[in-house]
């Protein structure tokens, strides 16, 4: 399926999440934010807040795509509490830089064959200059 290939899987507190970013995510980042750029600009005032929202709404959406359960059991959710006790700040980075690569990917703004090494978008540049100047 072509979902299955924008996948962007993590790691956090032994527990593997695949994020992916859905049109129902795109209306939920619409409702929040009022668009894609504006949550850009989200992720430069407030990078932590975003980027827990953005994971635990992507990670549902893989769950709904893999159980094809619209209405998720509480059990199996991802909410902003359980991901801001279950990784250290040293990685949000790293998640950051893998929730943006699954909204690329969703938006089809990069090949599913991902370059590690392509050329970050003007989003990612600025996640990592708030991480860098937080200390991350």
């Amino acid at each position: 399926m072509d979902w299955e290939a924008r996948i962007v899987p993590v790691e956090i507190n032994g527990r593997c999440l695949e994020m992916i970013f859905t049109t129902a995510a795109l209306l939920y980042v619409e409702e929040r934010f009022g668009g894609l750029s504006e949550m850009s600009d989200k992720m430069d005032s407030e990078m932590l807040r975003t980027t827990l929202w953005l994971v635990a709404t992507m990670a549902d959406q893989g769950a709904i795509l893999r159980t094809g359960k619209t209405n998720l059991p509480d059990d199996e959710k991802v909410t902003v509490e359980w991901l801001s006790y279950s990784f250290m700040p040293y990685r949000l980075k790293e998640i950051a830089q893998l929730a943006m690569k699954a909204v690329r990917l969703g938006m089809n703004a990069e090949t599913v064959e991902v370059d590690d090494d392509a050329e970050v978008d003007v989003v990612l540049e600025e996640i990592e200059k708030n991480a860098e100047g937080a200390g991350v």
